[in-house]
């Protein structure tokens, strides 16, 4: 699959989806902005409630990914305990103790952020960056998150 930044978010691309995550879930003409649990051409998505937030899992060709959406506060582990595990972070929005919880309890392997929208410097973040990345299961990294921030130049 190959994710890119858009101005206000990103686009998920496989062979057969496109998901567009712009403080929505958008997959076709049909638009998630509330928890609960979807399966929409292939994709499984459960969003639960934190705060005034949502914290979506999708899973696009087995690789899992997490994306938080108006989080103001950081989950705690009894809430990301029945979330399953999560291969990607994926962030247009994210401030210092959401990111902190997500990565100490997720074993998020890669971390995409949106370079335009998410001040990296105050996460202190470091990664390369580029304009979209190809993305499977067997190109995730082991060991360490790999950061990239994606920029929508």
């Amino acid at each position: 699959m190959i994710i890119s930044a858009t101005a206000s978010g990103f686009e998920i691309k496989d062979k057969t989806i496109s998901v567009r995550l712009e403080k929505s879930i958008k997959i076709a003409d049909f638009v998630i902005e509330a928890p609960g649990e979807y399966e929409l051409q292939g994709t499984e998505i459960v969003g639960l409630q934190l705060g005034e937030g949502t914290l979506f899992r999708l899973v696009i060709d087995d690789v899992a990914f997490v994306y938080p959406l108006l989080l103001s506060e950081a989950p705690t582990d009894e809430q990301l305990k029945d979330f399953g595990s999560v291969d990607v972070l994926i962030a247009d929005d994210l401030t210092a103790p959401v990111y902190q919880a997500l990565v100490q309890n997720t074993n998020v392997r890669e971390m995409i952020i949106h370079s335009g929208l998410v001040d990296a410097d105050a996460l202190k973040l470091k990664g390369e960056t580029m304009a979209s990345v190809k993305l499977d299961q067997r190109s995730l990294p082991e060991g360490e998150p790999k950061v990239i921030l994606l920029t929508n130049k």
